[in-house]
């Protein structure tokens, strides 16, 4: 068998310009970032910053976000669900039973071994386990399979929260309101957030401080762009059984996660994280089509853990019912938080 590898260049970003893809990477890493800073670090105008940035919003379906630090905003209950349907709901019916709680923040329809993937959190376990219950009974005529996994480290990425969420912390009604508007749109000015709240300025600058600089609740003011076309986003869970040469294997395998196009438009992997439960890992990455995402992603990972008996579990994004799916450009490398599987 060839062997796959872990380094490769996509065909999707040669669509975007240099400047465009070197734009979303500041964006992407802080979408506060003063125009004469980005002017600055690309050689261009402001003025000509500021017409591609209008441009590529429109064309890219970008959204300013946030992500949020949800342990400190009380929610620190986050799962992933896999979702089977022996007869798929339709898609007006399962956006009703979702939304009706503030506790599942993605909801992806997809086709392949599963037909939904779900980020959830929760205030507390007994929360989570009640809304977990009444999906069941909801969606009970449906032959349903819902197999829920705790995320424990999450390695690299983040999930934009409902606002509906932010609103349900315990945080004093002021800092809800303006986490809200940034959750909405990062890179408002304060003169709007002053007008939108009700306050005067220096009061929202204040405000802002608090919340960011001094309690932390922000981690990082980012954007999501709506799912390129010509891509494939794949979500895949892996289940191992480990054994003496476990950390050897996986750390081939976390090259993949860590490699990435120089300047690319969209990170090639977005999401990883460490699960209890069936599953072990999981992962959501971009590639050229699905062809690639099963190659690249899927089959790469057997290779570096095939012989322990790998059990993986795939499929390929269709439509985003509830919620914003984080789609941005970071240097993974970088951010990777990896896990050493060590015997002590």
């Amino acid at each position: 068998m060839t062997a796959i590898p872990f380094e490769f260049e996509s065909k999707f970003n040669g669509r975007y310009g240099i400047v465009t893809r070197r734009m979303l990477r500041m964006l992407s890493e802080d979408s506060r970032v003063a125009l004469s800073e980005m002017s600055a670090k690309l050689g261009i105008s402001r003025q000509a910053i500021k017409k591609r940035m209008t441009g590529m919003y429109g064309e890219l379906g970008i959204t300013n976000t946030i992500a949020l630090d949800e342990e400190k905003l009380g929610l620190a209950n986050p799962h992933l669900i896999l979702v089977r349907f022996k007869r798929r709901p339709d898609r007006e019916m399962l956006l009703h039973t979702f939304q009706r709680s503030y506790v599942p923040q993605l909801v992806v329809s997809t086709h392949g071994e599963y037909d939904l993937l779900v980020y959830a959190n929760a205030a507390s376990k007994s929360e989570y386990v009640r809304w977990d219950m009444g999906m069941h009974i909801a969606l009970a005529d449906y032959g349903m399979t819902w197999t829920s996994l705790e995320m424990t480290h999450r390695q690299l990425g983040f999930f934009p929260l409902r606002n509906e969420a932010i609103m349900k912390s315990a945080l004093p009604e002021k800092y809800k309101d303006m986490l809200v508007l940034l959750n909405s749109d990062s890179g408002i000015t304060f003169r709007e957030m002053a007008s939108k709240l009700g306050m005067h300025i220096n009061s929202a600058m204040y405000t802002y401080r608090k919340i960011v600089e001094q309690e932390r609740y922000v981690k990082r003011f980012s954007i999501a762009l709506r799912p390129l076309k010509g891509t494939a986003i794949i979500g895949f869970f892996c289940r191992y059984t480990p054994g003496p040469d476990h950390e050897s294997n996986s750390s081939r395998a976390r090259r993949a996660f860590m490699s990435d196009d120089k300047d690319p438009a969209v990170s090639r992997y977005l999401v990883c994280s460490q699960l209890i439960g069936g599953y072990d890992f999981f992962s959501m990455g971009v590639f050229d089509d699905e062809k690639a995402a099963y190659r690249m992603g899927v089959s790469y990972h057997r290779q570096c853990h095939g012989k322990n008996g790998l059990k993986t579990r795939h499929a390929y994004f269709d439509d985003v019912l509830l919620g914003t799916l984080p789609l941005y450009s970071i240097d993974t490398g970088k951010e990777y938080n990896a896990v050493r599987w060590e015997i002590n």
